[in-house]
């Protein structure tokens, strides 16, 4: 039973750790970020890149940083499940967000007075879904850090939206803005973890 309490301790430190390098954060604020330059770019397929390169940050950046700093941790299986959801529903969350955007801004008029509110403000929809959804994962990974960038996903496209500013706009500055401080926080990190000592023989 000690035993069973000592590993889920353990884990627990471990996961608190997992956005201690602001890898993250720099993904969340890349995805963002590539979502505003995609209606700048004519090409398709170099659009179709440059939605991917976010990933670059937390899967290879870990390995590459994080791993030599602080080590490598394999949680139990609900944690991992538990974590897998939770990225799967961010990354199809804003998928969803530009469906919706989409088909309030095209759908023909209606009676329905939340469609017709929708319709004139449709903006607001990334920002409940994209915003929500983002703070919602902060709270199952216990982050405040992703409940701000949540809060503040949603006042920028709204603020935009409100001095009429297009969605891209939004997003190319709330994106940029939460890259810049994941790369703030992945600087400190750097200089505050050294590399682990490469044990001989190893």
């Amino acid at each position: 039973m000690n035993s069973d309490l000592n590993l889920q301790s353990i884990e627990r430190k471990a996961q608190n750790t997992t956005f201690i390098d602001g890898l993250w954060d720099m993904y969340v604020g890349g995805v963002f970020l590539s979502m505003g330059l995609y209606s700048l770019l004519d090409n398709d397929v170099w659009a179709g890149v440059l939605m991917m390169l976010p990933l670059v940050f937390p899967f290879f950046g870990k390995k590459i940083f994080t791993s030599k700093r602080l080590g490598y941790a394999n949680f139990g299986e609900k944690r991992i499940v538990q974590k897998r959801k939770a990225m799967l529903i961010l990354s199809v969350s804003f998928i969803l967000g530009i469906i919706a955007s989409i088909f309030f801004f095209y759908t023909g008029t209606s009676n329905n007075p939340v469609v017709e509110f929708v319709q004139q403000h449709f903006y607001i929809v990334p920002a409940i879904v994209w915003g929500g959804v983002l703070a919602l994962t902060g709270v199952v990974f216990k982050y405040n850090r992703f409940i701000i960038f949540g809060v503040f996903i949603a006042v920028a496209i709204i603020l935009f939206q409100h001095y009429g500013y297009p969605l891209s706009a939004s997003t190319r500055a709330a994106g940029g803005a939460i890259m810049t401080m994941g790369l703030i926080r992945f600087i400190g990190f750097l200089n505050k973890y050294p590399p682990l000592p490469v044990e001989e023989g190893v």
